[in-house]
């Protein structure tokens, strides 16, 4: 008797750690896989404007066209325009706001009348980390709002520091209270 009772303890603790198995690295391992297919799709990305432009900064992430209405101080609402992937290619005299899709370049910028300013678009990345992360860059006439690719908070504040430096300015000029 003691022997069957010693078994059926044996079984029910095989199925508690099959399940804190499943529980502990099942999650991870699938947030894991969704990272690193984004992360292919977006090099993907990137790599057909590295082709069409070969040698030119390519600032990889989301963006939208927005209007002065959507600035509320030092925070983008966003009423216009809807973030989406895109690719901004940094060329001499203007700067060409790429979609997924697109044909041609969705929206140009002039480079000569360019200003750039660090945005309250917050961000949160997984493990809680969050920061603004959001970039708006305007000619007078037409204003995008850039948010550089980045899987983590940490690679996102590499990214935004590169686009700063890939658009001409000094990412400590904008960075310094990260």
């Amino acid at each position: 008797m003691l022997d069957e009772l010693l078994d059926g303890f044996a079984g029910a603790y095989d199925d508690v750690g099959y399940f804190l198995v499943a529980v502990w690295i099942g999650p991870p391992l699938v947030i894991w896989a969704i990272a690193s297919r984004a992360d292919r799709l977006m090099r993907r990305f990137v790599a057909q404007f590295e082709e069409m432009f070969p040698g030119r900064p390519i600032i990889a992430g989301q963006a939208a066209e927005v209007t002065s209405d959507d600035r509320d101080g030092k925070v983008v609402k966003l009423r216009s325009g809807w973030l989406r992937t895109s690719a901004v290619i940094v060329l001499p005299d203007r700067l060409e706001v790429w979609g997924e899709d697109a044909e041609a370049a969705d929206i140009v910028l002039d480079r000569s009348w360019l200003e750039v300013t660090r945005e309250g678009i917050w961000i949160r990345y997984l493990g809680g980390d969050d920061f603004p992360a959001g970039l708006w860059l305007t000619d007078g006439d037409i204003s995008v709002v850039v948010i550089p690719y980045g899987r983590s908070a940490r690679r996102a504040r590499r990214a935004l520091a590169r686009a700063l430096r890939d658009l001409g300015e000094t990412p400590e000029d904008h960075l310094g209270a990260a």
